[in-house]
């Protein structure tokens, strides 16, 4: 005769876990994750200045670049107030370095381009020159958010655009 249902013994109950078991555990994980998440936040926030600075630094290269291969003057433009920058090239043969004698770069790196809400910059000059001769003014642009400061700098070395971190 075959047996349907199967007493369990005592032996039985006492594998697994218990509710109570069940509950420590979560509770636990739950302690060590709420614990973590701040660090994300400001990993987040740390990455987000970093990416900026690199994007203005290769702006700052590209014009560099394009100054040489075109012979033209490159500026880029900073708009602090709205928290852009973008990148200009003088016309034809102008000497001077009033606003009428710069246009957009006709590709991309000629659109405006802006960082982040809650990062902010500045700058002693609100535009920086890049010359054919492959060299361009020298300056610094303080890139500030809640993770800590990054200075994008042509100042340390003839013909190299730097990023380095900055004491508030």
């Amino acid at each position: 005769m075959r047996v349907l249902f199967k007493r369990y013994s005592s032996k039985d109950k006492e594998s697994g876990f218990t509710l109570i078991e069940i509950i420590l555990v979560v509770l636990l994980l739950s302690v060590i994750v709420g614990s973590v998440v701040p660090d994300l936040r400001k990993n987040y926030r740390k990455v987000c200045l970093q990416n900026a600075a690199r994007n203005i630094a290769y702006s700052m290269r590209y014009a560099q670049s394009r100054a040489i291969t075109s012979g033209d003057l490159v500026r880029l433009e900073l708009a602090p107030e709205s928290g852009s920058y973008r990148l200009t090239e003088r016309k034809e043969d102008a000497i001077d370095r009033d606003d009428a004698t710069f246009v957009r770069i006709p590709n991309r790196m000629g659109n405006v381009f802006r960082i982040p809400d809650k990062l902010k910059f500045e700058s002693g000059d609100l535009t920086i020159l890049f010359y054919p001769d492959g060299s361009m003014e020298k300056q610094a642009v303080k890139l500030c958010g809640e993770a800590g400061c990054l200075l994008i700098s042509t100042r340390e070395q003839r013909g190299h655009v730097n990023v380095l971190e900055f004491d508030k």
